[in-house]
């Protein structure tokens, strides 16, 4: 994963099984120039493949979660590369 995933955050333990979720998910993801979201399908196999993922949400809510954190590492990969180019 690019940049050892941006700095590992900390996180809480009720948030872990969506985190290792994110960072299996993101190995998967597509690359060029810069690397593309997390593949809405691979989102959903995951989820029907480790249904304990789900402990208390849907699919579609596990979805927003990866989403949300694809978004975040995205912007901050891009936020990197900004600071690699300017700086």
């Amino acid at each position: 994963m690019p940049l050892a995933v941006l700095e590992e955050p900390l996180v809480p333990s009720w948030a872990e099984p969506w985190w290792d979720a994110f960072r299996l998910l993101s190995r998967g993801r597509p690359s060029g120039m810069v690397p593309g979201p997390i593949p809405l399908l691979d989102i959903e196999v995951y989820a029907r493949l480790h249904p304990e993922v789900l402990t208390g949400i849907d699919t579609p809510g596990f979805l927003r979660i990866i989403r949300a954190l694809d978004d975040v590492w995205l912007g901050c990969y891009a936020e990197k590369q900004k600071e690699k180019t300017n700086g």
